[in-house]
């Protein structure tokens, strides 16, 4: 339930996020705090929206400019992409990925207009073409980017400058790349061709090694209730804790999409916040 009336969202002066949210077909952005803002005005159409992971930063797609913009809530300095999009942009589907602090991000796209798979480095006003054979999951203030690969029976897994690596399964619900800059997490999944549908969630998760391969034996997920199934996973808490986000197992039994942090050494979860009701929701540095 969405229990407070959003004011416009101002210049500048806005807190650390907990959340964005589409209301009416108009985007909503709810600090930690608990105030919320309408940010229909800023935020127009259904383009890629995305939040750096301490929640400080945004980053969407801006209709006059035809490019994405990081937008600092507290300042209002607005950086923008060096990159024109096309004019059907908002006819393809995009993925944003945003770096800690913002301002490092691969925007790629799929689907009728789409565009280019790029790098773009604000810092430098730089952009680097992407494969487009690989699908995005991470990219990191030093520049490290991590794309991944899935095939029917497994999954190939590169960080930019390494050699790629094989992982046994077919998923594409994968962590950024831990504070050690090589661990990665991934939801486990079970395939079993005479089940629909083939491949299912096991409720685990596992860890590897991004540069070298590897991966740690699956660890159980507790803490989630069973009406709720892990759906993804964004930024790092810590060392051990990751974010997981678990979407209702069914949308007839008034569960709302929960946030918790998970161990990923025991698999012990614990609860962050509910997200609000609403059609499209989106978590600083979920992988989405």
């Amino acid at each position: 339930m969405i229990n407070q009336e959003a004011r416009p969202l101002p210049g500048n002066g806005v807190g650390a996020l907990l959340e964005a949210y589409q209301q009416q077909g108009r985007w909503h952005l709810r600090t930690r705090e608990g105030q919320s803002y309408d940010a229909g005005e800023v935020i127009q159409g259904d383009g890629p929206l995305n939040i750096t992971a301490d929640g400080r930063r945004i980053a969407y797609f801006d209709r006059k400019l035809r490019t994405i913009v990081v937008r600092d809530l507290a300042s209002g300095q607005i950086w923008g992409a060096p990159l024109q999009l096309p004019a059907r942009t908002l006819d393809a589907e995009y993925a944003l990925r945003l770096s800690p602090s913002g301002m490092r991000m691969i925007v790629a796209g799929w689907g009728a207009g789409r565009g280019r798979n790029v790098l773009v480095d604000l810092v430098k006003g730089s952009v680097k073409e992407l494969d487009r054979a690989w699908f995005p999951v991470s990219v990191s203030d030093t520049g490290a980017t991590v794309l991944i690969r899935p095939f029917d029976d497994h999954t190939s897994l590169r960080v930019l400058g390494h050699d790629q690596i094989t992982l046994p399964d077919f998923t594409y619900d994968f962590s950024p790349l831990a504070p050690d800059g090589r661990t990665i997490a991934r939801l486990g999944q079970t395939h079993d061709p005479d089940r629909r549908p083939q491949i299912q969630q096991d409720r685990t998760i596992i860890l590897t090694d991004a540069l070298a391969g590897g991966d740690r034996p699956r660890v159980k997920l507790s803490g989630v209730p069973s009406e709720l199934n892990p759906a993804r996973l964004g930024a790092w808490l810590s060392a051990d804790e990751v974010t997981l986000l678990a979407v209702p197992t069914s949308a007839r039994d008034g569960n709302a999409a929960t946030v918790y942090a998970v161990n990923v050494r025991t698999g012990q979860a614990r609860k962050l916040f509910v997200t609000q009701d609403a059609p499209r929701t989106t978590v600083p540095g979920l992988v989405s």
